[in-house]
């Protein structure tokens, strides 16, 4: 299927057994959209549908059937739990509208034992498996992850799923839902030096033109820092941004603004100067914010990183995926918000 073409599609969802992952029991929907940015668990949805069967909570899955030229495709766009919150009726007719949330939530739900620690050298592969347990979700590894270079200790009011997230971001590691709701554990798209690794798409005007002519770019760096200061326990590192070609250094703007972070925690490939550079130039480039509409795209998930390349509207470069909204309807349109990264 090119997806950067047209099709027609149609949508319906199913109820799915939490023990072996499969559909079972069909039901009908009428439309809704799927929330998916960086925080918290990563994905939610909302999910219309008339004379919703069931009370409780369950498990249920998206699904879209599109077809092009006579050929079609069977995809899953989201996979999670449902409750029925609302229903409305209208005479006779009942209408529902279910509020949806990821695979995640049930590790979200699961508070740490105070005190809860992992030891440096500890299998992080292993641990994460046990902090997401509770999921119940398929969860894929792509490799195997770093060990721990120090040990990482549980804050007041943690969650599995924040723990689980804490030591990937440790090691600059990632989770990615897919949607059959499995747990994809992968390497993050931008390695420690600030050098992208993996490029998921690519959108332009003379190939894969797949974006709205409506297209907004914020290019708002009034507070984006030039002078980033990193503390590591008894250690700081300072990263300036002293450029006159750089419209953000110190000498463009004729004075400094300041960034911070304390407690930084490294692995054992990055030092702390190397982190405090690389953190000046991500807050540097999250000044530069697009915004768009697109045709929908399975290859492209929030963390991702996309080539976009529109130089009628200057509109070029490497862009990181920091949220989507997929339409349940009209080809699963997806609204997208990315910020420059190269």
């Amino acid at each position: 299927m090119d997806w950067s073409k047209g099709f027609s599609s149609s949508f319906y969802a199913c109820f799915i057994d939490p023990n072996t992952w499969a559909d079972d029991e069909r039901f009908e929907i009428t439309g809704g959209s799927i929330q998916k940015n960086e925080d918290g668990l990563l994905e939610s949805a909302t999910v219309n549908c008339v004379s919703y069967q069931s009370f409780s909570e369950r498990w249920i899955r998206v699904w879209m059937d599109a077809v092009q030229d006579g050929d079609s495709v069977h995809e899953p766009l989201f996979t999670g739990l449902a409750i029925n919150p609302e229903r409305t009726f209208n005479g006779f007719l009942e209408t529902n509208s279910l509020n949806c949330y990821s695979v995640l939530k049930p590790a979200d739900d699961v508070l740490l034992p105070k005190g809860w620690f992992i030891n440096k050298g500890e299998n992080v592969r292993e641990n994460i498996l046990k902090l997401l347990e509770p999921t119940k979700a398929p969860i894929l590894f792509d490799g195997d992850p770093a060990w721990l270079t120090d040990t990482l200790i549980a804050e007041q009011g943690e969650t599995n799923l924040s723990m689980a997230r804490f030591i990937l971001d440790t090691i600059n590691w990632r989770i990615l839902l897919d949607g059959y709701g499995r747990i994809h554990i992968t390497p993050s798209a931008i390695d420690k030096n600030g050098l992208v690794t993996d490029i998921s798409s690519k959108y332009g005007a003379r190939g894969n033109d797949v974006i709205e002519l409506s297209v907004r770019i914020e290019n708002d760096w009034f507070e984006s820092p030039n002078v980033f200061r990193a503390i590591s326990g008894g250690l700081t590192a300072i990263a300036r941004d002293d450029n006159p070609e750089s419209e953000y250094s110190t000498v463009s703007r004729g004075r400094e603004i300041w960034m911070e972070e304390s407690d930084v925690v490294l692995d054992s490939k990055e030092t702390l100067a190397n982190y405090a550079r690389r953190r000046l130039k991500e807050e540097q480039f999250m000044t530069y914010k697009v915004s768009y509409t697109r045709r929908f795209d399975p290859m492209a998930h929030v963390s991702d990183i996309v080539e976009i390349n529109y130089p009628q509207i200057d509109l070029n470069g490497l862009f990181q995926i920091t949220s989507q909204t997929v339409t349940i309807g009209s080809g699963a349109s997806t609204s997208e918000e990315v910020y420059l990264v190269n």
